[in-house]
């Protein structure tokens, strides 16, 4: 039986999954979370399904854990279910998952055992095992157009306002990071008391985790930190994802959004932006080709219509 806690703290976990219409994923998220070493204390399920399936789903494994799980429906927008459940949240650290996640069984312990390291770690995030690493010339492509791409020294933010993620794969101890992946990240709650995630990003939300974590980490003292002993698997599913114009329009006003807001300091910043650009054009240009469609183009220039209602 999980211990309700690590013995080494009496830190409490509040668990926030928001989902929409992927109820299996979910099922199986659900699994790996009730059969953890070290038992988080309560589970929030935000749902903006269009279907009673996720509901029913919950109210089954409430009968199958004593851990205490509540469950409220909302209209979509992930930054805004974040936020809900960040209110109705009442643990010591505040942990949230995307619903197609996998969970290797020491996950919690682990994440609580790098909290427990420092106080003044705020932000903890896991191993994504399954994580890929861009090799050859889409490297080279996402290097040279400084979009996103990884490297094994730390997560940042580039000039161009994509972020540079550290590479799960090369991590072997407890690394520090300017940017957490949304999939699987933990925050003190008192973090969360000042902290709210921007509802400027809609849908699923792109780049909000890049946002609120870069954010999280410009506070005074505050560190962040991979593990790469809290292990779990991403599985990405292709259930109810955003279609290939919406996530290029996002692309486009979403990177604005973060680059403005985080790395524009003067007039000539905008070189960086504009070069990345390009190579976002270059990118739906040739999904556009490799499926015979001009829907990635047709969300481009969408995306560039909002960027310039934006800056008037």
């Amino acid at each position: 039986m999980p211990d309700k806690k690590n013995a080494k703290n009496n830190l409490s976990i509040s668990l926030i999954i928001c989902t929409r219409n992927r109820v299996q994923d979910l099922r199986d998220c659900f699994d790996s979370v009730i059969h953890q070493t070290h038992s988080v204390d309560e589970i929030i399920i935000v749902d903006s399904s269009d279907n009673l399936l996720t509901r029913e789903l919950s109210e089954d494994y409430k009968t199958r854990t004593d851990i205490s799980l509540k469950y409220i429906h909302t209209s979509p927008g992930l930054t805004k279910q974040r936020n809900i459940g960040i209110r109705m949240a009442h643990g010591d650290i505040v942990t949230f998952l995307d619903d197609d996640v996998i969970l290797e069984s020491n996950y919690f312990k682990e994440i609580i055992n790098a909290f427990c390291s420092s106080t003044n770690i705020v932000a903890v995030g896991g191993n994504i095992t399954n994580s890929s690493t861009l090799r050859g010339s889409k490297k080279l492509f996402f290097t040279m157009f400084l979009l996103e791409r990884e490297n094994d020294e730390k997560g940042y933010i580039q000039k161009s306002g994509f972020v540079n993620n550290l590479a799960y794969n090369t991590i072997t101890k407890m690394t520090e990071t300017k940017t957490l992946s949304g999939c699987n990240y933990s925050f003190r709650k008192e973090i969360l008391d000042d902290h709210l995630f921007d509802e400027f990003f809609d849908g699923y939300g792109l780049s909000e985790d890049v946002e609120f974590s870069y954010r999280v980490s410009k506070g005074k003292g505050n560190k962040m930190v991979i593990t790469p002993f809290a292990k779990l698997i991403h599985k990405e599913s292709p259930v109810a994802r955003t279609g290939l114009k919406k996530l290029f329009e996002m692309r486009i006003v979403n990177h604005y959004y973060v680059f403005v807001k985080h790395v524009k300091m003067k007039k000539s910043d905008w070189i960086y932006f504009w070069w990345s650009n390009i190579g976002v054009i270059f990118l739906a240009i040739f999904w556009s080709l490799k499926i015979r469609k001009l829907t990635p183009i047709s969300g481009i220039l969408s995306g560039h219509k909002r960027i310039i209602n934006l800056s008037d």
